[in-house]
Protein backbone atom coordinates (compact mmCIF):
# COMPACT_ATOMS: atom_id res chain seq x y z
CA UNK A 1 0.00 0.00 0.00
CA UNK A 2 2.63 2.14 1.00
CA UNK A 3 4.80 1.65 -2.20
CA UNK A 4 1.87 1.77 -4.33
CA UNK A 5 1.03 5.40 -2.62
CA UNK A 6 4.36 6.59 -3.25
CA UNK A 7 4.44 5.17 -6.77
CA UNK A 8 1.34 7.31 -7.64
CA UNK A 9 2.38 10.22 -5.12
CA UNK A 10 5.58 10.71 -7.91
CA UNK A 11 4.12 9.90 -10.89
CA UNK A 12 1.17 12.66 -10.03
CA UNK A 13 4.69 15.27 -9.39
CA UNK A 14 6.72 14.09 -12.79
CA UNK A 15 3.21 14.58 -14.68
CA UNK A 16 3.04 18.36 -13.84
CA UNK A 17 6.61 18.75 -14.40
CA UNK A 18 6.47 17.13 -17.88
CA UNK A 19 3.54 19.35 -18.78
CA UNK A 20 5.13 22.45 -17.55
CA UNK A 21 8.60 22.30 -18.96
CA UNK A 22 7.59 20.47 -22.13
CA UNK A 23 4.97 22.85 -23.11
CA UNK A 24 5.96 24.51 -26.03
CA UNK A 25 3.22 25.73 -28.02
CA UNK A 26 2.25 29.16 -28.49
CA UNK A 27 -0.33 30.81 -26.61
CA UNK A 28 -1.51 33.75 -24.64
CA UNK A 29 0.97 34.65 -21.89
CA UNK A 30 -0.20 36.65 -19.09
CA UNK A 31 1.92 38.40 -16.16
CA UNK A 32 -0.02 39.75 -12.68
CA UNK A 33 0.60 39.61 -8.84
CA UNK A 34 -1.59 39.77 -5.78
CA UNK A 35 -2.28 39.17 -1.82
CA UNK A 36 -2.43 35.61 -0.29
CA UNK A 37 -3.04 34.26 3.09
CA UNK A 38 -1.37 31.06 3.63
CA UNK A 39 -2.41 29.07 6.98
CA UNK A 40 -0.74 25.77 8.40
CA UNK A 41 -3.03 23.63 9.64
CA UNK A 42 -1.50 23.44 13.03
CA UNK A 43 -0.98 26.82 13.19
CA UNK A 44 -2.75 29.36 15.13
CA UNK A 45 -2.98 32.57 12.40
CA UNK A 46 -2.30 32.99 9.02
CA UNK A 47 0.32 34.42 7.23
CA UNK A 48 -0.05 37.39 4.87
CA UNK A 49 2.22 37.37 1.66
CA UNK A 50 2.75 39.03 -1.71
CA UNK A 51 2.63 37.06 -4.68
CA UNK A 52 3.87 37.64 -8.53
CA UNK A 53 2.56 35.61 -10.95
CA UNK A 54 3.29 33.91 -14.75
CA UNK A 55 0.70 31.88 -16.97
CA UNK A 56 0.34 30.64 -20.43
CA UNK A 57 -3.19 29.89 -21.65
CA UNK A 58 -3.56 27.57 -24.48
CA UNK A 59 -7.67 27.07 -25.36
CA UNK A 60 -9.08 26.24 -21.85
CA UNK A 61 -5.80 25.04 -20.29
CA UNK A 62 -2.52 26.69 -18.95
CA UNK A 63 0.47 26.26 -17.37
CA UNK A 64 1.34 28.79 -14.59
CA UNK A 65 3.96 29.70 -11.88
CA UNK A 66 3.14 31.62 -8.52
CA UNK A 67 5.97 32.85 -6.13
CA UNK A 68 5.26 33.97 -3.07
CA UNK A 69 7.08 35.25 -0.21
CA UNK A 70 5.10 35.77 3.27
CA UNK A 71 5.88 38.69 5.84
CA UNK A 72 7.65 37.63 9.15
CA UNK A 73 5.64 36.80 12.06
CA UNK A 74 6.64 36.12 15.61
CA UNK A 75 6.00 32.75 17.20
CA UNK A 76 5.06 32.47 21.18
CA UNK A 77 7.91 34.29 23.81
CA UNK A 78 10.06 31.90 24.86
CA UNK A 79 13.59 32.06 26.66
CA UNK A 80 17.54 31.42 24.97
CA UNK A 81 20.06 30.00 26.80
CA UNK A 82 23.03 32.61 26.20
CA UNK A 83 26.91 32.12 26.65
CA UNK A 84 29.32 34.70 28.71
CA UNK A 85 31.64 36.25 26.72
CA UNK A 86 33.60 37.17 29.73
CA UNK A 87 33.72 35.87 33.41
CA UNK A 88 30.07 36.00 34.23
CA UNK A 89 27.99 33.30 34.40
CA UNK A 90 25.83 32.01 31.74
CA UNK A 91 22.10 33.11 31.29
CA UNK A 92 18.53 33.08 29.49
CA UNK A 93 17.35 35.59 27.88
CA UNK A 94 13.54 36.37 26.59
CA UNK A 95 12.99 36.25 22.39
CA UNK A 96 10.93 34.57 20.07
CA UNK A 97 11.14 32.44 16.80
CA UNK A 98 10.42 34.28 13.52
CA UNK A 99 9.21 32.43 9.85
CA UNK A 100 8.51 33.31 6.93
CA UNK A 101 7.24 31.50 3.86
CA UNK A 102 8.77 31.72 0.72
CA UNK A 103 6.92 29.24 -2.37
CA UNK A 104 7.08 28.97 -6.02
CA UNK A 105 3.83 26.56 -6.74
CA UNK A 106 4.35 25.14 -10.90
CA UNK A 107 1.14 23.75 -11.83
CA UNK A 108 -1.76 23.49 -14.47
CA UNK A 109 -5.27 24.80 -14.22
CA UNK A 110 -8.10 23.78 -16.62
CA UNK A 111 -10.65 26.31 -16.98
CA UNK A 112 -14.62 26.63 -17.59
CA UNK A 113 -16.10 29.73 -19.45
CA UNK A 114 -17.81 30.20 -22.60
CA UNK A 115 -15.29 33.09 -23.12
CA UNK A 116 -12.00 33.83 -21.43
CA UNK A 117 -11.15 36.92 -22.62
CA UNK A 118 -14.21 38.38 -21.35
CA UNK A 119 -16.76 37.45 -18.58
CA UNK A 120 -16.61 34.90 -15.65
CA UNK A 121 -15.14 32.04 -15.70
CA UNK A 122 -13.70 29.48 -13.19
CA UNK A 123 -10.85 26.93 -13.05
CA UNK A 124 -9.46 23.96 -11.48
CA UNK A 125 -5.86 23.41 -11.10
CA UNK A 126 -2.99 21.12 -9.55
CA UNK A 127 0.07 22.02 -8.49
CA UNK A 128 3.30 21.29 -6.90
CA UNK A 129 5.32 23.60 -4.48
CA UNK A 130 8.84 24.04 -3.90
CA UNK A 131 9.33 26.11 -0.67
CA UNK A 132 12.40 27.55 1.17
CA UNK A 133 11.04 28.71 4.98
CA UNK A 134 13.39 30.86 6.66
CA UNK A 135 13.35 30.66 10.52
CA UNK A 136 15.48 33.40 12.91
CA UNK A 137 15.92 34.51 16.45
CA UNK A 138 14.86 37.47 18.01
CA UNK A 139 16.35 38.40 21.27
CA UNK A 140 15.03 41.61 23.47
CA UNK A 141 17.47 43.88 23.64
CA UNK A 142 20.50 42.78 25.78
CA UNK A 143 24.51 43.79 25.77
CA UNK A 144 26.05 42.40 23.19
CA UNK A 145 29.74 42.81 24.37
CA UNK A 146 28.64 40.26 27.11
CA UNK A 147 26.69 37.49 25.45
CA UNK A 148 26.13 35.76 22.76
CA UNK A 149 24.10 32.52 21.60
CA UNK A 150 26.19 29.58 22.07
CA UNK A 151 27.80 28.13 19.05
CA UNK A 152 24.91 25.01 19.31
CA UNK A 153 22.53 27.30 18.45
CA UNK A 154 22.46 29.00 15.14
CA UNK A 155 20.76 32.35 15.10
CA UNK A 156 19.15 31.77 11.68
CA UNK A 157 17.74 28.16 10.13
CA UNK A 158 16.18 27.18 6.89
CA UNK A 159 13.30 24.13 6.19
CA UNK A 160 13.47 22.92 2.43
CA UNK A 161 10.07 21.52 1.61
CA UNK A 162 7.93 19.89 -1.27
CA UNK A 163 4.26 19.43 -1.84
CA UNK A 164 1.59 18.88 -3.75
CA UNK A 165 -2.04 20.08 -3.92
CA UNK A 166 -5.27 21.56 -5.47
CA UNK A 167 -6.40 24.88 -6.21
CA UNK A 168 -9.95 25.87 -7.41
CA UNK A 169 -10.87 29.78 -8.69
CA UNK A 170 -12.96 32.12 -10.49
CA UNK A 171 -11.93 34.83 -12.29
CA UNK A 172 -13.55 38.18 -14.63
CA UNK A 173 -11.91 39.11 -17.28
CA UNK A 174 -12.96 42.76 -18.67
CA UNK A 175 -11.04 44.59 -21.05
CA UNK A 176 -8.15 46.16 -19.16
CA UNK A 177 -7.21 42.72 -17.61
CA UNK A 178 -8.35 40.07 -15.30
CA UNK A 179 -9.61 39.73 -11.64
CA UNK A 180 -9.09 36.37 -9.91
CA UNK A 181 -9.25 34.54 -6.74
CA UNK A 182 -8.87 31.02 -5.59
CA UNK A 183 -8.23 28.63 -2.71
CA UNK A 184 -6.13 25.75 -2.66
CA UNK A 185 -3.97 23.37 0.19
CA UNK A 186 -0.65 21.72 0.27
CA UNK A 187 0.87 18.69 1.71
CA UNK A 188 3.95 18.27 2.40
CA UNK A 189 5.75 15.51 1.32
CA UNK A 190 9.62 16.69 2.73
CA UNK A 191 10.26 19.37 5.11
CA UNK A 192 13.82 19.21 5.64
CA UNK A 193 15.37 21.67 8.44
CA UNK A 194 19.05 22.32 8.16
CA UNK A 195 19.81 23.05 12.22
CA UNK A 196 18.21 22.79 15.24
CA UNK A 197 17.23 26.37 14.85
CA UNK A 198 14.74 25.18 12.08
CA UNK A 199 13.55 21.82 13.80
CA UNK A 200 12.37 24.02 16.71
CA UNK A 201 9.75 26.03 14.45
CA UNK A 202 6.37 25.75 15.72
CA UNK A 203 4.98 27.27 11.84
CA UNK A 204 5.85 24.21 9.81
CA UNK A 205 2.56 22.09 8.89
CA UNK A 206 2.31 18.83 6.82
CA UNK A 207 -0.89 20.60 5.50
CA UNK A 208 -1.30 24.50 4.44
CA UNK A 209 -4.13 25.84 2.91
CA UNK A 210 -3.81 29.11 0.88
CA UNK A 211 -6.19 32.02 -0.36
CA UNK A 212 -4.34 34.41 -3.16
CA UNK A 213 -6.77 37.43 -4.57
CA UNK A 214 -5.17 39.34 -7.51
CA UNK A 215 -4.76 40.73 -11.25
CA UNK A 216 -3.22 39.69 -14.01
CA UNK A 217 -2.67 41.40 -17.77
CA UNK A 218 -2.64 39.66 -21.36
CA UNK A 219 0.89 40.68 -22.75
CA UNK A 220 0.80 41.92 -26.28
CA UNK A 221 3.69 41.72 -27.89
CA UNK A 222 4.28 43.74 -31.17
CA UNK A 223 6.43 42.97 -34.09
Amino acid sequence: MKNTLSFSVKRFALSILLSVCTSISFGQLYFGGGVNLLKGFTVKSPYLGFTVMGEKIDDTQSIYANLSISLNKNEQDQLFPMTSSTNLSDTAILGNLTYRYNTLELGRRNYFAADLEYGLGFYLAEHITISYNTVGINLSNYNTSLYHLPSTIPSKGNILGFAIGGNAGIQYAFFRGVLYGDAGFNYSLVGLPNNVTAQNTTSFSQINFTCIVGFKKALNFHY
